[in-house]
């Protein structure tokens, strides 16, 4: 049996017993142990009354100690507030340290309900998609509207990832994923490959460039190597031996040409794609 339930009994039996004797003494022993046992539910009342004006204020201060059963729930519920006070600060800790983490990210975060509603995003995200404060509880599909995204995020689950091209005139190139945790909610990572897709472009250009300016002196060599071919004397068959291996590569470097031609035209057509 707990401490203050036992003192509690003990109240009663003392209450109870002194009621009797005194009112044996005086003649009306009912009447008497009516009386004290009135009094005994007055004083709990009021200390009842205590403990609820005391949670009602926020179980501020210490509790009301009036002893008993009634002192140890008022400690119980102080102890426990202060167990609740200790859990909350170190979950506003957890929250400020995962906060600080998501802003040091250049990655976009964004977190969805799962009504595809929009709930919190990190600084990069604000950036990216141009945020505001009035677009917390926004539909996410109103702030992306491209048909890819909205295909995208309305799968389940959710699988690979989607390439949209952000701004104006669509000058940053993002890559965007989901994946589902907690219950039902959604996590919205933006990566910015603008400066790879830039790179990419670079280097298809320049391959393109680069074959297409090959072919202008391949061509050059092979007709002076067919013309070399046709003047000179057929008996000199270590010059005519010379001018074929030329020739040769030639080819090879003409068809080296035209295949990094081709494949430039393909990344191109790839790149549009995406």
């Amino acid at each position: 049996m707990r401490p203050g339930l036992q003192t509690e009994l003990w109240r009663i039996a003392y209450v109870g017993l002194f009621s009797l004797l005194f009112g044996l003494s005086v003649g009306y022993p009912t009447e008497l142990l009516l009386l004290g046992g009135t009094l005994y539910m007055l004083w709990t009342f009021n200390t009842i009354e205590r403990l609820f004006r005391w949670i009602d204020r926020g179980m501020r201060g210490s509790p009301p100690d009036q002893g008993g059963v009634w002192s140890e729930i008022g400690n119980t519920l102080n102890r426990q507030k202060r167990r609740d006070k200790a859990r909350t600060g170190k979950l506003r800790s957890t929250i400020a340290r995962i906060s600080s983490l998501t802003e040091a990210l250049d990655e976009g975060i964004v977190v969805l309900r799962d009504d595809l509603t929009v709930d919190l995003w990190n600084s990069a995200a604000k950036q990216y998609l141009q945020l505001r404060s009035s677009d917390r509880g926004a539909p996410i599909t109103n702030l992306l509207r491209q048909p890819e995204f909205v295909s995208y995020i309305a799968q389940r689950p959710f699988e690979g990832a989607v390439e949209l091209q952000l701004g104006v005139r669509g000058e940053r190139a993002v890559k965007i994923s989901a994946s589902e945790f907690g219950r039902g909610e959604i996590v919205v990572v933006i990566h910015d490959v603008t400066a790879l897709r830039q790179l990419e472009r670079l280097r298809t250009e320049f391959v393109g460039n680069v074959s297409h300016e090959l072919r202008t002196p391949l061509t050059v060599i092979k007709g002076y190597v067919e013309t070399l071919g046709d003047v000179i004397d057929p008996r000199q068959a270590a010059t005519h031996r010379a001018l074929g291996q030329i020739g040769e590569q030639v080819k090879r470097m003409q068809a080296l040409a035209d295949d990094l031609i081709v494949m430039s035209k393909l990344e191109s057509a790839g790149a549009v794609e995406c």
